[in-house]
């Protein structure tokens, strides 16, 4: 670092920390101790004192392979004492900590951890469902024939005991720990994405009977016009055309069933479905939150809230008619219009980016 003949350095510290990929620090202290210690010091490797590896390669390979079984009874997962222990036990060595254990897996493999993942059963009727979804979906828009997304889910309602504390600038709302149960309500859902409309439904329960009603008014009041109107639903046991004749006289049952065609998602697939993603909205704007009532959904304070539908009976099904191609919810733009990129492009299949939209509650 310094030229034999001057005082002044050959090279500054900066360029020695990019030359050897080293930190400021290092090449400071190493230049420090240069003159006590000698550059032999830096040039020679000492073993550090009781580093000795308690688990050799065989042992290690033991350890992952234990970490990759099953747990003992009445544990969910291995743990690093737990497998410490049974390291022990198995006389693989004489004494471990379970650091040594986790310093062992840190790189390897975390026993404690899991992932969720949807594992379906790739057969001929997996494969069938899937290829018939994804052909629906690329279709062009059709008015006549429109592919309505439909499905269901449960909502909670719960009370404040005590009202909230509003957001204050560097504090957010409080709300307090304790709740009032006010039982669950049932949302039947359905979306057209093509015309960028929703419905929501609120019912007591889910019956067959409810959801023979949704259908009655898919096709009577949501689309008259249509000749067919395709479903999409899961495979849920009330998704049947069963539901119809359970529900209505066998020609009202009949006359609904000719304008309807189901096309459900593959089963253990439900992800297939688009109206997740419509639940998935509407969780993240008002279903997290805490809900009294129905109604209290539908509050003018709050149009995000279901503001599509009043609360519906079972008798009655869906009381608030919504407009086919509307691209609102209410005042509420929903799903980007594509009748555009139809007219501008003329392609008369979707694109795999067009079918990559997000919902705007």
């Amino acid at each position: 670092m310094f030229d034999r003949f001057s005082l002044e350095p050959a090279i500054n510290r900066e360029q020695v920390v990019a030359a050897l990929d080293t930190s400021s620090l290092m090449v400071f202290r190493i230049k420090a101790g240069t003159p006590r210690k000698g550059w032999t010091v830096y040039c020679t490797i000492t073993p550090q004192a009781n580093r000795n590896r308690k688990l050799d390669d065989r042992g290690e390979a033991h350890l992952i392979v234990l970490a990759c079984s099953d747990a003992p009874e009445g544990h969910d997962h291995w743990t690093l004492r737990l497998l410490a222990d049974k390291v022990l036990e198995l006389g693989l060595v004489e004494s471990l900590s379970y650091e040594t254990v986790r310093f062992r897996l840190k790189n390897t493999l975390k026993p404690w951890r899991k992932q969720q993942w949807c594992i379906s059963q790739m057969n001929g009727e997996f494969v069938a469902a899937i290829e018939d979804v994804l052909d629906l979906y690329a279709e062009p828009y059709d008015p006549k024939r429109p592919v309505v997304c439909f499905d269901e889910t449960s909502t909670q309602l719960l009370a404040d005991v005590r009202e909230p504390l509003p957001a204050q600038p560097g504090r957010p709302r409080r709300v307090d720990y304790e709740y009032r149960r006010g039982g669950t309500r049932n949302l039947f859902l359905s979306c057209e994405p093509l015309a960028g409309w929703r419905h929501v439904a609120i019912t007591e329960h889910r019956t067959m009977r409810h959801f023979a009603r949704q259908m009655q008014w898919l096709v009577d009041t949501a689309y008259p016009l249509a000749t067919i109107v395709r479903v999409m639903p899961d495979n849920l046991n009330i998704h049947r055309m069963a539901s119809l004749y359970e529900t209505f006289q066998p020609a009202e049952a009949r006359r609904i069933a000719k304008r309807l065609e189901f096309h459900p998602t593959p089963k253990h697939a439900s992800w297939l479905n688009m109206a997740e993603i419509e639940f998935s909205a509407l969780n993240r704007s008002c279903l997290n939150g805490r809900n009294p009532d129905a109604t209290h959904c539908n509050a003018p304070s709050r149009p995000t809230k279901l503001a599509a539908t009043q609360p519906a009976s079972a008798s009655t099904g869906a009381s608030v008619p919504a407009t086919p191609g509307s691209n609102s919810i209410g005042s509420t733009p929903v799903f980007p219009t594509l009748t555009d990129y139809y007219n501008s492009t003329g392609k008369d299949r979707l694109s795999s980016s067009a079918l990559r939209f997000s919902p705007r509650i």
